[in-house]
């Protein structure tokens, strides 16, 4: 996915507030993929990959890593 594409979509999912625009309201996990899919990009995170588990007030969000490290970068961090 090209860098833009993913920008855009982290961008779409802060405005309809399914992603905090805020990095220091989330608690953060990562580990080993689990073949459920990302939030931001819908590709299933392979085994063999890192996924991110963000715990959103009671919500969880999974996160590969290039989507994780463009809604750091998108939300100032």
């Amino acid at each position: 996915m090209e860098t833009y594409e993913r920008d855009r979509m982290v961008r779409y999912r802060m405005a309809r507030g399914v992603l905090p625009r805020r990095a220091e309201r989330a608690r953060m996990w990562g580990g080993q993929g689990s073949l459920r899919p990302c939030e931001i990009c819908e590709e299933k995170i392979l085994m063999s990959a890192i996924e991110y588990e963000l715990d959103l007030d009671g919500r969880t969000v999974i996160l590969c890593v290039p989507c994780y490290l463009a809604w750091r970068t998108c939300c100032g961090h």
